[in-house]
């Protein structure tokens, strides 16, 4: 569904979303993929500005997350839960949210998929209010742990584009340079 809807193949994306929703039917309440169903809901509430139901279904999935000890469901529901506190105003308190996300992105407790998912949603969020200073932070934190990791490949794309720009914001001109080539590539 992630993948489809980032890519605006809506109707894949709503067809898969109801297959999976038609094989859980039948499962336990308190499963983690009960939670990741959870995900698509909080997303749909942010993007129809419905942010107190964004952030009732967020919640939900993270406390299944936190039970069932999967570590990328609650990331991904942290983020949602805190952009939308973002955009309703409440922004202190959904930037600690993303922090916490991203916390656990520089501690390699994400799949990488997932990593990558939250930090660019957390970029996004500081472009969204200019809040430059978390976003050169976090930028920094992401670096110097994915230079631990030189063979891993996961922030690519958009990922390396919001790098390049707050490494851009910086002054970081040949970094910059070398992120924009690596994400052409």
């Amino acid at each position: 569904w992630f993948h489809l809807i980032n890519q605006e193949e809506l109707a894949q994306a709503s067809g898969w979303l109801a297959r999976a929703n038609r094989l859980l039917e039948h499962e336990q309440q308190e499963c983690p993929e009960r939670g990741y169903m959870l995900i698509p809901v909080a997303f749909q509430h942010v993007v129809a500005g419905d942010y107190t139901g964004a952030q009732r279904a967020a919640a939900r999935a993270a406390a299944i997350g936190r039970r069932a000890a999967d570590a990328d469901l609650v990331a991904f529901a942290l983020v949602l839960h805190g952009r939308a506190m973002v955009r309703e105003g409440r922004v202190g308190e959904g930037l600690a949210l993303l922090d916490e996300a991203m916390v656990a992105v520089v501690a390699g407790e994400l799949s990488p998929p997932v990593a990558g998912t939250v930090y660019c949603s957390m970029i996004d969020a500081c472009q969204e209010i200019s809040e430059w200073r978390r976003a050169h932070e976090w930028t920094a934190a992401l670096t110097a742990w994915c230079e631990k990791q030189p063979d891993m490949v996961t922030f690519t794309g958009q990922c390396l584009v919001h790098r390049v720009q707050i490494l851009q914001l910086h002054g970081a001109w040949p970094q910059a340079v070398e992120e924009a080539k690596r994400a052409g590539e």
